[in-house]
Formats: structure tokens, sequence, C-alpha cells
């Protein structure tokens, strides 16, 4: 139930809510309001959301730099590039 004000939110095709079948993964709301959307490059970002999304369950990915590369149209270089501001910024 929305609090006063809040805008009231529905459901735009019920029969596309997603069901889990092989896996999960989710962005924690934080990734925006601590600002890491802001402070972090456009690659740098790609790179996360990626990351988030191929993880294992101990948040592992085990994706080659080549086929990363090329599933996000990153140029050569840009991968590492990104994976090291990540690991600068403690992500």
């Amino acid at each position: 139930m929305p609090g006063p004000g809040a805008p009231e939110k529905r459901l735009l095709c019920p029969a596309r809510v997603r069901r889990i079948r092989d896996g999960f993964s989710w962005v924690d709301r934080r990734f925006v309001r601590e600002g890491w959307m802001e402070r972090l490059s456009r690659e740098e970002i790609l790179l996360y959301l990626f990351l988030v999304a191929v993880a294992d369950k101990e948040g592992l990915s085990y994706w080659g730099d080549p086929r990363v590369g090329a599933m996000l149209k990153l140029p050569r270089g840009e991968v590492e590039r990104a994976r090291d501001g990540l690991v600068r910024q403690g992500l």
C-alpha cells in the first residue's frame, strides 16, 4: 500500500513478471543511493552490472576478458581498465 501522496503503481503486463528458474541476481539499491553511479565511469558501471548478473552464489564469475569485452562491446583493454577502477573503488 503506497504512503500518502505516493503514486499508485500497477503492473503494465502481469504475464511478464519474472519467475526465478536457474538463478537470481540483483543490484542493491545502495549502488545508486550511495553515489556509485555518479562516481564510476560508464565502462565501470557496465562491467559491474554485468558481473552482478553472471556471478555465482559466491559472487564469482568465470568469464574471460575477451568474452566479456565482446558481450559489452568494449574495446580491447577497457575491461581490464574498468575492473581496475572497480577494484580501486572497493567493488
